[in-house]
């Protein structure tokens, strides 16, 4: 038996009807439905809510077509986009999903989007994907998918992707294949936006074609574009071509064109994604150096509208750059804005050495931040006891850096070298710089007994020191110096290990280059009057030692011990000068 069709249509007054044809003859039927439909309209086309935007997934912009007028008048329409909650648009979908054109289909699910990310919905985002009223709605807006509009395509398949929706179901992979088939049309802001999206998918052969040919699609159009793109749109696909390497043609394009219109309305978010995309791009010039600037001023002059973390991550990447790649960012005003921050907001002592450790990379001293974080730790100073040695070790270095001792340091350093030793006590933490940080102390007089106990003893060196390091070594050496010469109560009876010495030894023997050596030679007449390699009993390098006798004449220097592999002292040398002789 055949089925009968119903079919629903307008008639001139606005009434709608229903139309059920079966195989005896046509009838007509007044539809009265349980929402009052009597001022319906039907419309014969969706009408996309979004213009495409690459701002953020958030962010959607209203635009009608030709028959806004009309479908103002739209009851169901206007029902659905003056929900409060998703409860509500539930009803709508289950009442009258039957009679829904595209249009309020595809305004459905957005607003149900809208209306879950904003925190209006006593449903929360599982269940919505779960619910029969929303999968009943995805597979009425899979067959009409094509007569979306690809702008309307990219936000229904933004709330797909937010709704978690399985992404092999037929909804979601229709949406990909329109896009597929139409990606030479794509708008530079779609696909921007687009990029975006599919970040968030799991990977399939067509989410890798379209993330493959979105970037071609781009560098084949900027150029016939760019000009008619906002600062806003431009700042965006700015961070799209430097994430993605395209061409350097491309970037510096997008940079010209934003420092040509030199009229940008910063917020936090553009003038964060300047900095960083400019920090991603492979060759700069002077033309990235301006905008990174004019940005960074911008910055300086409104940290307190950017998030503690922005303005960490921030310094963070700058620095790193500064240091790896290029001067043009070292920007000394942003430096000190962000000092400023600290101080004026009263960010704690640990707050302040996330900032510190980065600013000790480029040895980049702040006595206002160090008297500032002083002051923080003399408030509360058990908290030095407790937080993480790390950070003890940045405030450390920075005083070191600066050859500064901040009010309250007796009571500070003591708090901290407690710290240090119950940490070493506890564990070995070979992750730690143990013999920088004997360094960094020396420099403020301040000589720990328990630190030199521990970096001098073989077993912890057998398991601290890297093989082949010459680093390690030769601060190992800068250590036992410090402790024998400098220490006012040196622990006379401590040094390393004797090995440990005599590969530091080794390494200043491994020396090839003398650049005065030849000059020397010559000027005092021969190779016997220099001796190159000497040490002396701390072990102290000298490259070459000169001997003297009165009158200001150099005498013939052939020393060497009695054992090839052991090194030159200065101090047996001079014990065979006769009296009167000098180096």
């Amino acid at each position: 038996m055949m089925k009968p069709l119903m079919l629903r249509r307008c008639l001139p007054n606005g009434t709608l009807t229903v139309v059920n044809m079966d195989p005896i003859g046509i009838r007509r039927v007044p539809f009265i439905p349980s929402l009052d439909l009597m001022n319906l309209r039907c419309s014969q086309r969706p009408v996309g809510v979004r213009q495409a935007s690459s701002t953020t997934r958030d962010t959607l912009s209203t635009s009608f077509s030709s028959e806004r007028n009309e479908l103002s008048k739209d009851i169901l329409l206007e029902k659905i986009m003056s929900s409060s909650d998703t409860a509500e648009i539930f009803e709508s979908i289950k009442h009258h999903l039957s009679i829904m054109n595209p249009s309020h289909q595809f305004n459905a699910l957005n607003a149900l989007f809208q209306l879950e990310k904003s925190g209006n919905s006593t449903i929360s985002k599982q269940a919505i994907a779960k619910s029969p009223e929303f999968q009943n709605l995805c597979k009425q807006l899979f067959i009409k998918i094509h007569t979306f509009r690809t702008d309307d395509v990219i936000t229904m398949l933004k709330c797909l992707i937010y709704f978690n929706v399985h992404p092999k179901a037929k909804i979601l992979q229709g949406a990909l294949k329109i896009l597929a088939s139409n990606v030479n049309e794509l708008s530079l802001q779609n696909i921007v936006f687009l990029d975006f999206l599919l970040s968030d998918l799991q990977t399939s052969p067509l989410v890798e074609a379209l993330k493959i040919s979105l970037p071609i699609v781009f560098q084949a159009q900027y150029s016939n574009r760019v000009n008619s793109e906002s600062n806003a749109s431009l700042i965006d696909m700015l961070a799209f071509a430097t994430r993605k390497q395209l061409s350097e043609d491309v970037s510096n394009k997008l940079i010209d064109t934003l420092v040509e219109r030199n009229n940008i309305e910063y917020t936090e978010r553009n003038a964060k994604s300047i900095v960083m995309s400019i920090a991603n791009c492979k060759v700069l010039n002077s033309v990235h150096g301006i905008l990174l600037k004019r940005t960074l001023m911008w910055i300086s002059q409104n940290l307190n509208r950017f998030s503690f973390d922005d303005i960490e991550g921030l310094v963070g990447k700058l620095i790193n750059k500064y240091v790896w790649v290029d001067d043009i960012f070292y920007h000394e005003i942003f430096l000190n804005s962000v000092i400023d921050y600290l101080i004026e907001n009263q960010h704690s002592f640990n707050t302040c050495t996330y900032i510190l450790k980065k600013l000790a990379r480029i040895h980049f001293v702040s006595k206002p931040l160090l008297e500032h974080m002083a002051r923080k730790a003399y408030e509360n100073p058990v908290q030095l006891e407790k937080i993480n040695p790390g950070a003890s070790i940045s405030f450390v270095a920075s005083l070191s850096d600066g050859n500064y001792k901040p009010p309250h340091w007796e009571l500070i350093q003591t708090y901290i070298l407690h710290n240090f030793e119950n940490t070493f006590m506890t564990s070995d933490k070979l992750e730690l710089p143990w013999l920088k940080i004997a360094l960094e102390f020396a420099s403020l007089d301040v000589y720990p007994p328990f630190l030199y106990d521990k970096i001098f003893d073989s077993h912890f060196l057998d398991k601290y020191v890297r093989e082949d390091n010459v680093l390690d070594y030769f601060q190992l050496v800068s250590v036992h110096q410090i402790n024998q010469t400098l220490n006012p109560n040196p622990q006379s009876k401590l040094e390393p290990p004797r090995q440990f010495l005599m590969k530091a030894v080794e390494f200043h023997r491994a020396r090839k280059e003398y650049p005065l050596l030849a000059a020397l030679e010559k000027g005092l007449g021969g190779k016997q009057f220099v001796l190159n390699d000497v040490f002396t009993k701390y072990y102290h390098y000298i490259d070459h030692l000169i001997a003297m006798r009165k009158g200001g004449y150099a005498i013939p220097l052939q020393f060497s011990s009695a054992d090839p592999s052991e090194p030159v002292f200065l101090e047996d040398i001079r014990a065979t000068l006769p009296e009167g002789h000098y180096m």
